[in-house]
């Protein structure tokens, strides 16, 4: 059987699978949303995430004087090899929160982070920084937020995302969304709390999951979509396909 033969053949076969297995009810996200008013929402839609230990912190400090806020930022010196003069310049240094969840910052010394969120630091460092120069501006990221989202769906990977509020879909569209195969009602989140590795199972096909303490993502979550049989069986006679000489 030819190359092409074996490609129609199985595409026929996955056409014909898919119209006589699944139904509407396997597929569509949120199948109950309307039956549920406004108010039975969850209040806890939107979530900030929270800084733990190991994160690494990009913060800067700003202010209209560099010279005034120079002291709050770590420094290189940028030497002059045609002279003996020397030149400060702000360094793009990470901060890594420590087990107690406390950062060493400039001038401060020993701050406790873990618990607070971006904004929450931010407003923090803007206060005490303030108490010694006039309106300064700080830049807070947290740089490790990735998430690995792994299984049947059409971008398998880690994904970097930008620090905030990220759910389980924002993960799931980075990941190209789930196939048609994907089993939407066994969702499983995988995440370390406490020093233990927890499952955690959703059913995209609710609109409760975002009631769920696993809908928002935290750092270094790791997503699997589980086949379904259908997927199962539609990959296994691809490759046994493709192996007929």
């Amino acid at each position: 059987m030819s190359k092409l033969l074996k490609l129609i053949f199985v595409q026929l076969m996955v056409i014909f699978t898919l119209s006589g297995c699944r139904s509407t009810k396997d597929i569509i996200y949120f199948q109950d949303q309307d039956s549920a008013s406004a108010s039975d929402y969850n209040s806890e839609l939107f979530y900030d995430l929270r800084i733990k230990a190991d994160d690494r912190l990009s913060i800067m400090v700003g202010s209209t004087d560099k010279e005034v806020s120079s002291p709050y930022n770590f420094t290189i010196f940028d030497v002059n090899t045609n002279s003996t003069s020397a030149r400060a310049q702000p360094a793009n240094l990470d901060f890594i929160v420590d087990p107690d969840g406390c950062i060493d910052f400039p001038v401060l010394g020993k701050v406790h982070v873990a618990g607070m969120t971006r904004d929450e630091l931010t407003a923090y460092l803007t206060e005490q920084i303030g108490k010694d120069i006039q309106d300064p501006i700080v830049l807070v990221r947290i740089k490790n937020f990735k998430v690995t989202v792994l299984g049947d769906v059409k971008k398998p990977g880690t994904y970097t995302l930008s620090d905030g509020s990220y759910n389980i879909l924002h993960a799931l569209a980075a990941a190209g969304d789930l196939k048609m195969s994907a089993k939407r009602n066994n969702v499983l989140l995988m995440r370390e709390e406490d020093g233990e590795m927890t499952f955690n199972r959703m059913d995209l096909r609710s609109r409760k999951i975002t009631e769920s303490p696993y809908y928002h993502l935290q750092q270094n979550d790791i997503i699997y979509v589980q086949p379904s049989s259908l997927g199962i069986v539609t990959g296994t006679a691809l490759t046994n396909l493709w192996s007929v000489g």
